[in-house]
């Protein structure tokens, strides 16, 4: 028997290592965060605050040296990770919503 689980997403998610800002819960607070992958469905995030799992954020993907957005999310937190990383808090998420810069909805 292998060591290594086998991979139960029906989409793969993509290694990125990516700029985030935040807001969580309604909040007009923005925070930043870092990406790590991203899948349609799903991705692995790491920000500075410690929340509940089923908190719902909005977290937008910003291209390194510019201030427009790649992409804005609206996901919910599934479960916290075990370790954390540069002082951060990992989270694995769902993808409720994203859309494009240019307004145009993906689902």
């Amino acid at each position: 028997m292998s060591n290594q689980s086998a991979e139960r997403r029906t989409n793969p998610r993509m290694q990125i290592d990516g700029k985030i800002a935040y807001k969580t819960n309604g909040s007009d607070d923005i925070q930043q965060g870092r990406l790590e992958n991203l899948s349609i469905h799903g991705a692995r995030i790491w920000i500075n605050q410690e929340l509940p799992t089923d908190s719902q954020l909005l977290f937008r993907v910003i291209e390194e040296g510019q201030e427009d957005a790649v992409m804005d999310f609206k996901a919910t937190l599934l479960h916290q990770l075990m370790e954390r990383k540069e002082s951060l808090y990992g989270y694995g998420c769902i993808i409720e919503e994203s859309q494009f810069p240019d307004g145009k909805q993906k689902s």
